[in-house]
């Protein structure tokens, strides 16, 4: 027939049922027997005695040793085990899981261990590895100002090689070390293991019931909590990590950002700086380099608000404008003003300031890839219903596989010192306004970039983190 199993919950309900059962019937039978013999007079007697054993059976019954000791009585007579491991599991995995902090994680399975093996507290100490130490990280219902211990101390060794929960009441090798610990109140030793590497032991106090003796079931589920303990401590030291990295890494990608539009603009000064050496006394290149100066610092200024309002996205401006002037001025903002823009003016509705550097980036790129004498070439026109800005230069070129890999991605570039940020900035910018960047290159033999943008008229549309 089918086996009947009761779990250890509903036996310890049914023995506290079975003791107020009797006790109630006790009374029962002494309260018939006093009128049956005639004394009802002692009435108040027997209502006392019921009183006062009420009392004491709620006070054996809420004693942490007394529902200790049913639990052994029943696991020893009624159980092949001593503990229901999958409940034992569930609650501890249970516990862990409702932690939210290092310190919620650290204080529930201190507590889940007092629970679990009736422990009156429970301490927990973790590796420094800078400081070469196990310091006192957490403790339950003791003290948490204790001495760190160093990794060579006798103790620490002993937990790392024999991977033993060590009791400290118990004779051998390591009694006379092991009484600072005893001092602290503590009795027993687990280790937190991470394969052979000891991260940490947790340090429990004396067990409620002394009478209780332990067994290897008791140490088998320290250490297989133990386990359990370090897996879920590690794991939220690598989500702290993991956060702390990628707040770094968004730091440098805002600092890639910045250093990219900082090169351009000091790029663009560098090349007014040395036509100054021969033209510098023209009264035209004077005007030109003047509003050169001024175009930069308002670019500056432009640069210092946005990272005043980083989590504000911004808007693109849209307003109408002669596309062939907007290249025009970033040829001179690049210090290419003598190349010209070939084509017609074109007008439509753009954010003039960010095409420039997105054209001003095109044009810096084409410089650095190593033109011809003649620079690289700027065509403006229209196509298709779309207006479009080309620039070509004679330069090194690009693979295929790069191009369709990588080109237009953040942190990829061929130069030797670039940042890979540029061409990413310019297709967010293109793409905000509605249009696309086309690319054909050849290594050995340069590059053209093409801007197609729309000519219909359209709205404010948001650049995003342009």
């Amino acid at each position: 027939g089918r086996r009947i199993r009761v779990s250890r919950q509903v036996a310890f309900r049914s023995v506290v049922v079975f003791v107020v059962g009797c006790y109630l019937i006790i009374i029962g039978l002494m309260g018939a027997g006093m009128r049956y013999l005639g004394t009802a007079s002692q009435r108040p007697l027997l209502i006392a005695l019921a009183v006062l054993g009420g009392i004491a059976l709620l006070i054996f019954f809420l004693s942490e040793k007394s529902r200790r000791r049913i639990r052994v009585l029943l696991s020893k007579h009624f159980y092949q085990q001593k503990y229901d491991y999958r409940q034992e599991w569930l609650q501890f995995t249970q516990a862990l899981s409702g932690a939210t902090s290092r310190q919620d994680l650290e204080r529930a399975i201190l507590a889940a261990y007092a629970s679990t093996f009736s422990i009156s507290g429970a301490t927990l100490f973790l590796r420094d590895v800078g400081r070469r130490e196990y310091f006192c990280s957490t403790s339950y219902e003791m003290s948490a100002s204790l001495t760190p211990l160093p990794e060579n101390h006798p103790v620490v060794q002993r937990l790392s090689e024999s991977e033993w929960v060590i009791d400290l009441y118990e004779p051998g090798d390591l009694f006379a070390t092991l009484e600072l610990f005893r001092s602290w109140g503590f009795a027993l030793l687990v280790p937190l293991l991470n394969e052979a590497r000891l991260e940490g032991f947790i340090a429990l106090g004396r067990r409620i019931d002394d009478h209780e003796r332990l067994s290897y079931e008791d140490y088998d589920l320290m250490k297989v909590l133990g386990r359990q303990a370090t897996a879920s401590i590690l794991t939220l030291h690598l989500q702290t990590q993991l956060a702390t990295a990628q707040e770094m890494a968004a730091l440098g990608k805002v600092s890639a950002f910045v250093m990219h539009d900082l090169k351009n603009l000091v790029s663009g000064l560098a090349m007014v700086v040395d036509n100054a050496k021969v033209y510098l006394d023209e009264p035209e290149f004077q005007t030109d380099m003047l509003e050169t100066l001024d175009v930069t610092v308002a670019k500056m200024k432009d640069l210092i608000f946005r990272l005043k309002n980083m989590e504000e996205k911004a808007e693109l401006d849209l307003v109408p404008a002669d596309l062939r002037a907007v290249a025009q001025m970033s040829l001179r903002m690049a210090g290419m003003e003598e190349l010209g823009v070939v084509g017609a003016p074109v007008c439509l509705r753009l954010d003039e300031v960010e095409i420039q550097k997105v054209l001003l980036n095109l044009l810096v790129n084409a410089r650095e890839a190593g033109v011809n004498a003649d620079g690289p070439r700027v065509e403006v026109g229209q196509a298709d219903g779309m207006a479009f800005v080309q620039v070509a230069d004679s330069g090194c070129g690009m693979s295929s596989e790069f191009i369709r890999d990588r080109l237009f991605h953040p942190f990829e570039t061929t130069k030797k010192k670039g940042f890979g940020i540029g061409l990413y900035q310019c297709k967010q910018v293109v793409e905000a306004h509605g249009g696309r960047i086309e690319v054909s290159s050849e290594e050995g033999k340069g590059s053209v970039f093409t801007v197609w943008l729309p000519t219909a008229e359209v709205g404010t549309l948001s650049a995003g983190q342009v």
